[in-house]
């Protein structure tokens, strides 16, 4: 590794040249600057959020609070892959701040990939278990211990070349970021492994858990539709026999059943399509955010792709606030409090 002073630009690897040109490299840095601001804003409110209000401060809260954490150190060092970005003759500050932003990146985005997929797990329980599975489940020991592993699984895939030859952090030439040397012998193969790591697991937890969620909801909507069906007929059928109602109250009994049978259908709808529209976001943020890089990764022939794909990951870190707090009624209220400084009533 170079020492503190040693600048990337007297580093640069014979015959290896950017593949961006001026044009690319301001209009990727100017997206970076709109996710840092816009990543910055919502992941700060989201934690401050959890800080005031007692009643956010439950279980599944706590990975939200992990994840928003793990985004806002994301943004904090976008900055500096957009100085990466701009710089065309090569990284020309100490070469050990690109190292440490390529590192805490990793480490960040990656936890926050794993955060998802626990938030997907901890919901599914949740909604699919037995009533109080989840207290049993996830008590204050073994959310730390979750925590813990978020945390340490992208820390020792980032910790890998820092610890042998097996890639390099650092400067880019390529694609002028702050990320990992691709002219490393090894860093093919690094690449497959933070794809291979970052990816396919977390990706198959996240589907499997809101495929599992909309199933039960389904099948327990339908239940509860048809139970109210049969009572509403026997209900009907009660009162024209006159065994329950007088005459007088034949045509009033059987029509609040219809209307309250109506009513509780629709509810059951609305709470069915509230549910598939956010398992849509979720899924289709992660498979449109995530899914471009790590696929990216795994193909020599997608170089001109990676740095957009890599905007695409980084945008994960300011739109998960928006899906994760501003969904939830909770944290709706909590927020519009805060933005109209009534903390009084959080």
């Amino acid at each position: 590794m170079a020492s503190p002073g040693t600048t990337s630009s007297e580093m640069f690897t014979p015959g290896v040249a950017s593949i961006l040109t001026p044009v690319q490299r301001v209009i990727l840095s100017s997206i970076m600057i709109c996710i840092c601001i816009v990543g910055l804003l919502g992941n700060t409110i989201v934690i401050s959020a959890v800080a005031l209000s007692k009643k956010l401060r439950c279980v599944t809260n706590v990975f939200v609070v992990n994840l928003a954490t793990a985004d806002l150190m994301t943004c904090l060092n976008i900055p500096w892959m957009a100085v990466a970005s701009l710089s065309e003759g090569g990284w020309t500050l100490p070469d050990w701040i690109c190292t440490t932003c390529g590192f805490v990146l990793m480490v960040c985005i990656g936890s926050s990939i794993y955060t998802l997929a626990c938030v997907a797990t901890i919901r599914c329980v949740v909604i699919t278990g037995l009533p109080g599975r989840c207290k049993t489940l996830y008590t204050p020991p073994k959310i730390c211990a979750i925590l813990v592993l978020i945390w340490t699984v992208p820390l020792a895939v980032a910790t890998v070349p820092l610890v042998s030859n097996f890639g390099k952090l650092g400067y880019d030439v390529k694609y002028s970021s702050c990320t990992w040397d691709t002219s490393n012998p090894n860093s093919e193969n690094f690449s497959k492994l933070i794809s291979g790591v970052f990816y396919p697991l977390p990706f198959v937890i996240i589907t499997y858990s809101y495929f599992k969620i909309y199933r039960h909801v389904r099948r327990h909507s339908r239940a509860v539709a048809s139970i109210l069906t049969v009572s509403s007929s026997v209900a009907t059928q009660q009162t024209q026999d006159g065994h329950n109602a007088t005459g007088e109250n034949l045509a009033v009994i059987p029509n609040n059943n219809g209307r309250q049978g109506n009513s509780f259908r629709e509810k059951l709808n609305k709470r069915q399509v509230d549910v598939t529209k956010n398992m849509f976001y979720i899924v289709c943020a992660f498979v449109l955010c995530i899914s471009p890089y790590g696929f990216s990764l795994m193909y020599i022939d997608s170089d001109p792709f990676i740095p957009y794909a890599g905007m695409f990951l980084l945008c994960n870190s300011c739109i998960n606030p928006f899906i994760y707090a501003t969904k939830h009624p909770d944290f709706k209220k909590v927020i519009r409090l805060m933005l109209t400084c009534k903390f009084s009533k959080i």
